[in-house]
Formats: C-alpha cells, sequence, structure tokens
C-alpha cells in the first residue's frame, strides 16, 4: 500500500467524487428528491470485497498488472472507513447544497418529484403509446454504434494499410480517413439516438401532464422542462452504455472527454429549463393564492384534496399543491422558513401563504410563519407528508 500511496489516493478520490455523483444524479432522475439523492449517494460511496475478486482475477489471467490488487484492497478499506462519516455528514449536506441551489433549480428539483408521481399513476393506468418502439429503436441504435466503434478500432490497422494500398497515400493520412469515415458513419446514429431519446421524453411527458383540448395550454413550460430533462437522462443513459462498452478499445481519455461533455449539456438544458419555468410557477401562484384565500376564510378547513383541487386541474404542472394550516401550538409558529429547512429536510417548496386576508406569493426563505397562516404546499407526495409533519 505505501508503495502504490499515489495510485491509493488517486482511486479513492475517483470513488468517493463518482460513486456521490453517478449515485445522486441517477436517483433525482428517478424522482427521488434532491435532499434523498444526495443522502443515497453519500451512503453509497464505497467498494466492497466483491472488487478483492476481480482483481485478483485480472491479476490470475495477465490482464492487469501487479499493482491493482493491493490498491483495490486498500480503496476498500479507505472508503469502508470513511462512510460512517459521509452517513452522518449527509443529511447537513443535503440542506447546505438546497440553500445554495439557485432558487430556480429549487423549484425545478421540487416540482420533478410531483411530475414522476404523475407518471408513475399514468403510467399504472395505461402505458402510453409508442414507448416501447422508442426503447427497441434506441437499443438497436446504441448497439450498431458499439459494434461500429470496436469493429473499426480492432480492425484500425488491417483497413488503415488496405486503404494505404489501394488508394496510394501515407500511411497517417489513411489513418486520419478511416477515423473520419467512422465519425462520419456514426453521426447518423448519435442523432438518432438524440431524436429517439427526445421522442421518448415528450411522450412521458405529455403522459404526466396531458394537453388541454381546446383550451390554453398552460402547462407548456413544465411539460416542456420534463421533456428536456427525461431526454437528457435518456440520452445520458446511452452514452454511458456506449463508453463503458467501448472504453477499453479507445485512448483513456475519451470516456471521461464524452461523459463530461454529455453533463455540461444536461446541466446547461437543466438551467434553461429551470429559469422558463421559475415563470411559470410565479404565475401560477397567483390562482393558488386564490384558492388559499377560500381555504382560509373556511371556519372548518376542507379536507386538503379538495381545497386546491381547482389549481390542480387548471395547472397539474405546479405538482398538486396541497393546503396546511399553521395552527396554535405547531412548531413552525414563529420561525422561518430558512430555520425550519422545509425544503431542504423535506423536499417540498411554498408556493405561497394566505395570512389574515393577505397573500405572499413564492415567499422568501427569511418568511416568518404566523398562527393561522396557510399554506400551499408542493411537491411529491412523500416530499408534502414529511413537511406537513414538519410543520405540524
Amino acid at each position: 500500500v505505501l508503495e502504490y500511496w499515489p495510485a491509493v489516493v488517486a482511486f479513492t478520490a475517483i470513488v468517493l467524487l463518482g460513486k456521490i455523483t453517478g449515485v445522486s444524479l441517477g436517483a433525482f432522475l428517478a424522482g427521488a428528491g434532491a435532499r434523498t439523492s444526495v443522502q443515497a449517494g453519500m451512503s453509497l460511496a464505497q467498494i466492497g470485497e466483491f472488487s478483492f475478486i476481480i482483481a485478483a482475477l485480472g491479476l490470475s489471467l495477465g490482464a492487469t498488472r501487479d499493482f491493482l490488487y493491493p490498491v483495490a484492497v486498500a480503496v476498500s478499506a479507505i472508503t469502508t472507513l470513511t462512510t460512517p462519516w459521509l452517513i452522518r455528514a449527509a443529511a447537513p449536506t443535503a440542506a447546505f447544497i438546497d440553500r445554495k441551489l439557485p432558487r430556480p433549480l429549487q423549484t425545478f428539483a421540487t416540482l420533478y418529484g410531483a411530475w414522476l408521481d404523475r407518471l408513475r399513476a399514468a403510467s399504472a393506468q395505461q402505458q402510453a403509446p409508442g414507448i416501447g418502439r422508442y426503447i427497441g429503436l434506441l437499443l438497436v441504435d446504441v448497439g450498431i454504434l458499439t459494434a461500429l466503434i470496436v469493429g473499426v478500432t480492432l480492425e484500425f490497422d488491417t483497413v488503415t494499410e488496405t486503404l494505404q494500398r489501394w488508394t496510394g497515400i501515407s500511411l497517417d493520412l489513411a489513418g486520419i480517413l478511416v477515423i473520419a469515415g467512422t465519425c462520419a458513419a456514426g453521426l447518423p446514429l448519435v442523432i438518432g439516438i438524440g431524436r429517439l431519446a427526445g421522442g421518448l421524453g415528450r411522450t412521458l411527458a405529455v403522459t404526466a401532464l396531458p394537453r388541454p383540448v381546446g383550451k390554453v395550454d398552460s402547462d407548456a413550460a413544465p411539460r416542456r422542462a420534463l421533456a428536456v430533462t427525461l431526454q437528457l437522462g435518456v440520452a445520458l443513459v446511452a452514452g454511458i452504455v456506449v463508453v463503458i462498452a467501448t472504453q477499453i478499445f479507445l485512448p483513456s481519455y475519451s470516456g471521461p472527454l464524452v461523459l463530461g461533455a454529455l453533463l455540461a449539456g444536461f446541466g446547461i438544458a437543466i438551467w434553461r429549463s429551470a429559469l422558463d419555468l421559475e415563470g411559470h410557477v410565479r404565475a401560477g401562484a397567483q390562482a393558488v393564492v386564490s384558492a388559499l384565500g377560500r381555504y382560509a376564510q373556511a371556519g372548518t378547513p376542507p379536507p386538503d384534496a379538495q381545497a386546491l383541487a381547482e389549481v390542480d386541474r387548471l395547472l397539474p404542472g405546479l405538482g398538486a399543491p396541497v393546503a396546511v394550516r399553521i395552527e396554535s401550538g405547531s412548531t413552525g409558529v414563529g420561525r422561518s422558513l430558512a430555520e425550519l429547512n422545509l425544503r431542504g429536510r423535506s423536499g417540498a417548496t411554498v408556493l405561497a401563504i394566505s395570512r389574515q386576508g393577505q397573500s405572499i406569493v413564492v415567499p422568501a426563505a427569511g418568511e416568518r410563519l404566523q398562527t393561522g397562516d396557510v399554506l400551499a404546499l408542493a411537491g411529491s407526495a412523500e416530499a408534502i407528508e414529511t413537511a406537513k409533519g414538519l410543520l405540524q
């Protein structure tokens, strides 16, 4: 271990950062919410004893050098020892990340979980048409692209020498032409994967947030944000599959470059969608305020499912907001939303507050809650239940 300590340090950092990022991103795309996703990533940032078996097998087959086994043992031991500290720090870290996220991303993260709840409910009733076809064609394109890259890489020297003999050009120029031809042949497949991922994302988005018939489409922005996220998620998965299958045949830097480009594109598209969504939420919050006013005036509050049903019908993209009254003695009385850390601890967000005839649209983090306040909470069903428990 001491002999190979630089490799141990490097691989430990790769495992910790890679698994935290990979698990958190995957959990978020699956609808777990930002808080749960970060906690899951920090709880699973280790490798186990199975890595010993893989390293030993590679060593016995001559596929790896001698240094890999002690490095695998050391990295496994270190990441195992760091796991309890990472788990302990997971909740505070998730809350810190939530506080530091720009408000558009906070809103997007909250509503994304609610949209996936709708998608699961709609899919359980009836599968959207065309999903199986999109998935099948995606698998075909990914398979052909992978086979093209692997085949050309394995036969690169043979193809290059053959082209040189046929044309009489230099060997270097023949190699460049082979690479250019491979890129030209693979480009339609890459474009096809992007288009199929877009079609699948739009189909799933329409399933979760159907387009109204003969009415103004008030959920165009949320549907577009969901479609873009699902499209990029599918494309990212397809890219990861291709990189994993072809990495051993390509230069070591190619995989990180491709994945880095995919993640950068993913982040830029999410940010643009979040900015578009923020304006939609602020406009839609006026409908929430109207519903909250009727709720606040009621002597006996109606059930949550009925209180904001009109908002849910008009603007399902707001994630089926639920009304919660702050009663005397509630833990939220006198405390600000920042002090409660409501979004960081639950994943739900407050769209509006109705207070003694006043309305607060998209309240700031410093807003202090008072007895009798009626809050409109948005988020997944699990996030809203957690938030209600924290408030009441």
